[in-house]
């Protein structure tokens, strides 16, 4: 999954879309805030490390670059980007649920 920085920004953002529908379904105020910026960055963490999960059991080899402070960077990258991306959503999600809510 995580071969270059610009791979991961439609994908995660997708995934974080799709969630925000679910988030927004939440009725207590502090979840909502608290999923709203939980889950961009999880999706971000896992999106870097699930694919090379593995690779953080084994002793790096002479002259291997150390991956680990890189995927960090790009997931810092990618929340930047997924999180108002994500609150958008929530938001506009959670006034499409209210509307409909009403006209029932």
């Amino acid at each position: 999954m995580f071969d270059s920085l610009d791979s991961g920004y439609i994908p995660i953002c997708l995934i974080v879309v799709a969630a925000s529908w679910f988030i927004s379904g939440v009725r207590q105020l502090w979840l909502l805030v608290l999923l709203t910026i939980a889950v961009p960055i999880a999706v971000s963490l896992s999106w870097g490390f699930l694919p090379r999960l593995p690779d953080l059991f084994r002793p790096l080899q002479f002259g291997e670059d150390d991956w680990v402070p890189w995927i960090f960077m790009a997931v810092f990258l990618w929340s930047a980007v997924s999180l108002p991306v994500g609150a958008f959503f929530v938001l506009l999600f959670s006034i499409r649920r209210k509307r409909s809510a009403h006209v029932q």
